[in-house]
């Protein structure tokens, strides 16, 4: 045991800590009312809309979580099945860029930097389908990742407290009380 590694070791927990309590923080306190304010302005304007009769292109965002990108697996087969014209894009961040591309193949997953959030929305931006999936039920920034993509059609879920389903056309309710994956296939 060397002297001071405990010391070290302690300094980088507590950094990662604080980073991730501030990145919580910004999602919420920024997040929130963007969220609330585009996608309002968004159902303004648009107001619901239903799900497209043809659809030809369908954007998946999961964009952290190698277990949740794995339960999505059995969705995503779901969805190739339903739509077997349909062209399948899932939208991740880098934790979970490896398992996606096992999963899906490296043609269908295409990598947002979401700790380069204006990068991740340039790319989003320049991205439209038919209909968006968003499987990320508690951050923001998922939301807002939805929102920028072009799309006749969104979808994710609506979970208690977390404020982030004012973009969708149609939230489904996350609940602790089932499996992730039934989750999953009620969005």
């Amino acid at each position: 045991d060397r002297p001071g590694f405990h010391h070290l070791a302690r300094m980088k927990t507590e950094a990662k800590r604080r980073t991730g309590r501030l990145a919580k923080m910004a999602d919420f306190y920024i997040g929130v009312p963007l969220v609330a304010l585009v996608g309002g302005l968004r159902r303004l304007f648009q107001g619901r809309r239903p799900l497209p009769g043809k659809i030809r292109r369908i954007a998946i965002l999961q964009t952290a979580a190698i277990g949740d990108t794995i339960l999505m697996s059995s969705v995503w087969r779901d969805l190739q099945a339903a739509f077997p014209v349909a062209r399948l894009t899932v939208f991740v961040g880098e934790s979970n860029l490896d398992i996606a591309r096992l999963l899906f193949g490296a043609g269908n997953v295409c990598l947002l930097p979401v700790k380069q959030p204006v990068e991740s929305l340039r790319i989003c931006r320049q991205e439209s389908a038919d209909v968006v999936l968003d499987f990320g039920p508690w951050p923001r920034w998922n939301a807002i990742l939805a929102l920028a993509i072009r799309a006749r059609w969104r979808a994710g879920f609506y979970t208690k407290g977390q404020y982030r389903h004012y973009g969708y056309d149609a939230a489904v309710l996350h609940s602790g009380e089932v499996h992730e994956v039934a989750n999953h296939r009620a969005l």
